[in-house]
């Protein structure tokens, strides 16, 4: 089993949810539990670095379903709900707002936690490096593309001054028929002002 240090934040109303769960987790020393109430879980999602989140609703709850959009509308983490409800529609209506896993407390042991928390991370993990290497294959395909054009390619910012008024451009990305068609070169106009590179225009 994967030992690398995580934390996980443990979402409950109530002092006894954490504490149960910290009990569960008591023989994985390498995961370190910090605990938020509902109304706390988006900030403190934002302001700590967590590898988890485990949210706590012992009865089906409209406003647990709420609070994970509104955790989805911040992060991606690996989020795991854990309740007493054992209603198929209440695991489906969590999954579907962004809950990666639906667990039963009374089903509930110490191995079957600490193995739920490590797959949601690294399902989450495999996504992320997946989603990664499609940029990047997205990325390669776009740069042979501009590059190999004949036709001139210009990728420029618009600089405005302090009213809001357009008043220059910066070169981010120039292909090379841009020096045959210009006489602009690639590697003296990217990062440079047109005023700089162009200054009579």
């Amino acid at each position: 089993m994967d030992t690398i240090a995580r934390t996980l934040l443990v979402v409950a109303d109530t002092p006894t949810a954490c504490q149960s769960v910290n009990q569960l987790l008591a023989t994985a020393t390498h995961l370190r539990a910090i605990e938020a109430t509902p109304d706390l879980a988006t900030t403190t999602l934002l302001q700590t670095p967590c590898d988890c989140l485990l949210l706590c609703s012992p009865m089906p709850n409209p406003d647990v379903l709420q609070l994970i959009t509104a955790i989805r509308a911040v992060s991606d983490l690996p989020l795991l709900l854990l309740t007493d409800a054992d209603r198929a529609t209440y695991a489906v209506d969590a999954l579907q707002h962004g809950a990666q896993d639906y667990l039963l407390h009374s089903e509930l042991t110490p191995e079957l936690l600490i193995t739920q928390i490590e797959r949601a991370i690294a399902a989450v993990n495999r996504d992320r490096e997946r989603e990664h290497a499609r940029l990047h294959t997205s990325e390669l395909r776009y740069s042979k593309l501009v590059a190999s054009m004949q036709e001139g390619f210009l990728l420029c910012e618009l600089i405005r001054n302090g009213s809001g008024q357009a008043v220059d451009f910066r070169y981010l990305e120039v292909n090379p028929a841009i020096e045959a068609l210009s006489g602009l070169k690639p590697s003296e106009t990217v990062g440079r002002l047109v005023s700089e590179v162009v200054p009579h225009l």
